[in-house]
């Protein structure tokens, strides 16, 4: 398998052949094992459980577990690869279960590199025809590898981290190209592909009690229903539905998020970007109609939520926010950086965390990484309806009031009555 991929990603088979076997990996030191080893020992319980040692003992300490190939993109605009030199010859693996990517020695060779996030905004419009690039054989040792292990009867693939997409193909064009070549199916596993405007993806990750589904975004209101009527569909037919009842009998929600996500098909196209005032617009309607943030939240709500108001942070904080209002100006804006600026050390927890909040613009303009400049707004205060109909609603609401605030600003300050718009204050009045 893996002599199909040196094939397909360089010319020189002998030379990855010979590198290889270099590489090849034992499960554990011989010096971190005992002289008579014994499953009987208690001094391995600490490193390692019974059943993990009679696994290991079983195999053979001897036979290799896998192999990696090392190779990083460079700047020289293609592929490089190195030898890994070690004092004892053999690259042994860090003790642990994890797979064999995440337990490579590179403390041995030197630290990793720390890879640079590709710009979002340099991102090409289109794919260009990718053809093989070259391989050079670097003096200096390369710190990511893609590795081969078999597990329980199935070939892992261990992919390395890169900073462009185009380049992540290229190895999966590879390790395609090696499966078909060996009749073998294969598991990916590793890092994921790099951000990427041009792709859609979706993701479905185990939670607590939950299952948690990240659908990719779309441009036309068809395709939201399209997407969220399929999605409660399939969910039903595997036995899963977003409401339970609780010991009491008691109707309510699962407790995940129904979490919506508004920006541009570009960072520069999102209307969070071009018109910080629409962003305001959310934030003084939300403030003057707080019945908003309850009505489709979950059962915890509050300073300690998931999605805790603005004016349940610091009782200062609205006085901050009608301050950094009123430097916001009206209308498109050259600056892309403006409302992350104004804003970023506002929209946040009692704990000052960004994430934790009613508006997250964690994927806004962050100045901290690439990924965190997808002129993306998070809605956080919305919980999972048990009805797909229930949840377009909410989405339907959303686009409203986002197309009244990019025409012209639904509500200009956060002061109502002469007082801020407090939501004791207001509750108050009613009663």
């Amino acid at each position: 398998m893996y002599r199909c991929v040196c094939a397909k990603i360089k010319n020189s088979k002998r030379m990855c052949r010979h590198r290889l076997r270099r590489c090849a990996l034992s499960p554990l030191a011989r010096r971190d094992l005992p002289i008579d080893a014994s499953p009987e020992a208690p001094e391995l319980l600490d490193a390692m459980s019974r059943k993990t040692f009679l696994a290991k003992m079983e195999h053979g300490i001897e036979k290799p577990v896998g192999y990696i190939i090392p190779i990083q993109w460079g700047d020289n605009n293609c592929w490089n690869t190195s030898e890994w030199h070690f004092k004892r010859g053999n690259c042994f693996l860090l003790p642990g279960d994890s797979p064999m990517g995440y337990r490579l020695p590179l403390s041995s060779i030197g630290l990793p590199p720390n890879l640079i996030d590709r710009d979002p905004n340099g991102i090409p419009k289109t794919f260009g025809r990718m053809k093989n690039a070259n391989v050079t054989v670097s003096q200096e040792p390369v710190k990511t590898a893609i590795s081969f292990e078999c597990r329980a009867g199935k070939l892992y693939v261990f992919m390395p981290p890169v900073t462009d997409f185009e380049h992540y193909l290229l190895l999966l064009r590879a390790v395609e190209y090696a499966a078909k070549a060996a009749s073998v199916s294969i598991v990916l596993e590793g890092y994921t592909p790099p951000y990427d405007s041009r792709v859609e993806k979706f993701a479905v990750t185990p939670d607590p009690g939950v299952i948690e589904v990240n659908v990719h975004p779309v441009d036309s209101w068809a395709k939201l229903v399209k997407n969220t009527t399929t999605l409660y569909a399939l969910a039903r037919e595997n036995r899963l539905i977003a409401e339970k009842f609780m010991l009491d009998g008691r109707h309510t929600g699962t407790g995940g998020g129904n979490h919506v996500t508004m920006g541009g098909k570009t960072p520069m196209q999102s209307p969070f970007i071009r018109r910080p005032d629409v962003l305001r617009s959310f934030i003084t309607f939300w403030q003057h109609h707080p019945g908003l943030s309850y009505l489709f939240s979950s059962m915890f709500i509050g300073p300690t939520s998931q999605a805790p108001r603005v004016d349940e942070a610091r009782d200062e904080l609205l006085y901050e926010l009608e301050i950094a209002f009123s430097q916001m100006p009206t209308g498109e804006v050259p600056q892309p950086w403006l409302v992350d600026r104004l804003l970023r050390n506002l929209l946040v927890d009692l704990t000052g965390n960004t994430h934790r909040a009613e508006f997250c613009i964690d994927k806004l303009y962050s100045p901290d990484s690439a990924t965190g400049r997808l002129g993306l707004v998070e809605f956080r205060g919305f919980e999972m309806p048990p009805h797909s109909r229930m949840s377009l609603m909410q989405m339907l609401l959303l686009r409203t009031l986002l197309a009244l605030g990019f025409g012209s600003s639904l509500i200009t300050s956060l002061w109502l009555d002469g007082i801020p718009n407090y939501t004791t204050n207001f509750c108050y009045r009613i009663l």
